[in-house]
């Protein structure tokens, strides 16, 4: 389920606020020069509301392919209860395949994808004590 502006949390005016404290910033890009500039826009974002991101990830390839994102191969390994700050959803997948994988890791993982284009979550994380009840 999408927590978005069509959802059951429609209430909530900001959906940044749904951020957690450990929230990461992911960019894919063909250069390092996009590369920079995602990351510039996300944090300045960020600071506009107060989120401190984590940590930093990028991958930069002409192939948005999983295979050719190892930052993103790492993240969906070894991290979980955080949330992805992305410029653009199609960071995280942009073919079927890749898609449906890379969505069933992150919801595993219990992976949210925030877009602060689109000022809604592409993926929800369900709260920790969802996962303790």
């Amino acid at each position: 389920m999408n927590i978005g502006k069509n959802s059951n949390y429609h209430k909530f005016k900001n959906f940044y606020e749904l951020l957690s404290e450990d929230s990461i910033v992911y960019v894919f890009a063909s250069n390092k020069d996009e590369v920079f500039s995602q990351i510039d826009k996300i944090f300045k974002f960020c600071n506009q509301h107060n989120i401190i991101p984590k940590e930093v990830y990028y991958d930069i390839s002409n192939d948005n392919n999983i295979i050719n994102k190892p930052n993103l191969q790492m993240i969906l390994r070894d991290k979980e209860n955080t949330d992805l700050i992305v410029n653009s959803v199609k960071s995280v997948s942009n073919y079927c395949v890749d898609h449906w994988e890379v969505n069933t890791y992150l919801k595993e993982s219990n992976i949210g994808v925030y877009n602060i284009n689109q000022d809604e979550f592409f993926i929800e994380r369900k709260p920790l004590l969802f996962w303790l009840s």
